[in-house]
């Protein structure tokens, strides 16, 4: 009774090779698929971020707009370097609305997304005190 088998009550321990193969095959198959889903979540939430980013921007940039100029001046544009976005500028453009009194005041924020160029938009009406 010199066997391994003899040894441990009868029972061989540990896998067979098929069984390694098996697993290593099985790792093999679902690890890139499962590497490629981390990936596209991260590029997702960094296409997030920015949009975030652009979204506060953009409306730091209105109120900013609201208070120092005067509603009806058009060509308005810049970027946020002084706040450290310099990949970030914005444009805006107030356009009359149906009420002589009311503006329409639209800032858009542009931004770079990998190969792309991104734009994110925010409107408001503004009461210019004004009228008929």
């Amino acid at each position: 009774m010199n066997d391994r088998a003899g040894q441990h009550g009868g029972m061989a321990r540990g896998f067979t090779l098929i069984e390694v193969l098996a697993a290593l095959l099985l790792v093999s198959l679902v690890l890139p698929i499962a590497m490629g889903g981390i990936s596209f979540a991260m590029r997702r939430t960094g296409d997030a971020q920015k949009q975030a980013v652009a979204a506060r921007l953009a409306k730091y940039q209105m109120n900013l707009l609201q208070l120092e100029t005067v509603a009806g001046t058009t060509g308005l544009a810049g970027d946020f370097e002084d706040l450290g976005y310099v990949d970030y500028t914005w444009e805006a453009d107030y356009s009359e609305w149906i009420d002589t009194a009311v503006w329409r005041l639209e800032v858009v924020v542009t931004y770079p997304d990998r190969d792309d160029v991104q734009q994110y938009a925010l409107d408001t009406l503004v009461y210019s005190g004004g009228g008929e």
